[in-house]
């Protein structure tokens, strides 16, 4: 594909790409192995729905840990902006005289 790059030498950061992919490819590949086992183990009436029990998902897109902290936090505050609204309409609407 990018046949003018390939003279060069990888960077570290591009192998430990391949690596970790290498390794997420080597686990699907198991769990797809071992999903065929279990369908061959099971007897010839079971194995109908053969579809769902065979499918491996793809990892989704790695998250740094702070990201979910930082969600979290914010989620955190959009509650207590909601609590304080809540709060305040409670005491307004207490200290409306009563009109007859």
């Amino acid at each position: 594909e990018k046949l003018h790059t390939e003279a060069k030498p990888a960077s570290e950061r591009t192998i430990f790409r391949l690596e970790f992919e290498m390794r997420a490819e080597e686990r699907r590949s198991q769990q797809r192995f071992e999903n065929l086992m279990r369908l061959l183990e099971e007897p010839r009436v079971l194995r109908k729905d053969i579809h769902d029990s065979l499918i491996v998902g793809l990892p989704g897109p790695e998250r740094k840990p702070w990201v979910a902290v930082a969600e979290k936090v914010v989620e955190e505050e959009k509650k207590e902006k909601e609590r304080r609204k809540h709060a305040k309409q409670l005491l307004n609407s207490s200290e409306e005289p009563d009109s007859p």
